[in-house]
Parts: C-alpha cells; sequence; structure tokens
C-alpha cells in the first residue's frame, strides 16, 4: 500500500469512492477539484491511498481558519473502498493525517461525520478522536 497526493487522473476512483458514501460528484468536477487543491498545498492535501495499482481510499486534509478559534487540521473526507474495509486503510490514512497536521504546525486534528454513520464514529473513537458535540446543519441552494 502507498499513500500520494491525488492527480487528476484519480479523479474518476475518487468520484467512484465518494458514490459509496452517497456523494454525487462527476470526474469532471473532482478533476478541477483536483486541480485547484493542489494549487493551495498550505491549505488543502489531498490523498489517495493506492494497492496494487488501484486507488482503494482518499482523504481530504483542510486547514481551518476561524476569526474564533486557532487553526486546525480537518479530515474534511476519508473514504475507504467498501471491498478493503476493516484492513487498515483507514487507520493509515489517519495516521498520515496526524504527521501531516503536526508537521506543518497544528495542534488539532478534527473530523466531522453524521451521527447515523455508527461504524465510521466507533472507527474515529478507536483512533483516539473524542466527541465534541453536536450540530445541525442548514443549507440554501441557488
Amino acid at each position: 500500500m502507498s499513500i500520494r497526493l491525488a492527480q487528476t487522473h484519480d479523479a474518476e476512483a475518487i468520484s467512484r469512492l465518494s458514490e459509496q458514501m452517497d456523494y454525487s460528484i462527476t470526474p469532471e468536477t473532482c478533476a478541477e477539484h483536483i486541480a485547484y487543491m493542489s494549487h493551495h498545498p498550505d491549505v488543502y492535501q489531498l490523498l489517495v491511498l493506492e494497492k496494487d495499482m488501484e486507488v482503494v481510499g482518499y482523504m481530504q486534509l483542510t486547514v481551518v481558519r476561524h476569526i474564533q478559534t486557532q487553526s486546525y487540521v480537518e479530515i474534511s473526507a476519508l473514504v475507504v473502498d467498501e471491498r478493503f474495509r476493516s484492513l487498515g486503510i483507514g487507520s493509515k490514512l489517519i495516521q498520515t493525517a496526524k504527521a501531516w497536521a503536526q508537521e506543518v504546525g497544528y495542534e488539532r486534528l478534527v473530523v466531522r461525520t453524521n451521527e447515523n454513520r455508527e461504524r465510521a464514529i466507533r472507527f474515529y473513537s478507536r483512533g483516539g478522536f473524542r466527541e465534541l458535540k453536536k450540530q445541525t446543519t442548514f443549507q440554501i441552494n441557488f
């Protein structure tokens, strides 16, 4: 297994993996996001994990800067192909996230997950994360 920065040619695999988490993004839009993120490495790290030359997981790290708190790194996305879950791939990605956050000088790593994703909640709890609060998210579409 190897972890590397995502490249635009990974867009199809990332799009496919996103669908497993009920997110719909076209490979074209995904490629645009990858290109944008790759030009802002101080804010975004989009990593893919390959097993036997196949992308079987990805993780997006985002530096969050709110005016009211210390900046921190957030795991904005972490997906492992359902065929490869419970094999340590997610844990390997978390270790990479912790190492990068510390390397670039942040003291906090945050992750959010939907409260109905019980398996993810158990995974993050086992990984040392502790629950801070529950929130409700609002959205307006234009």
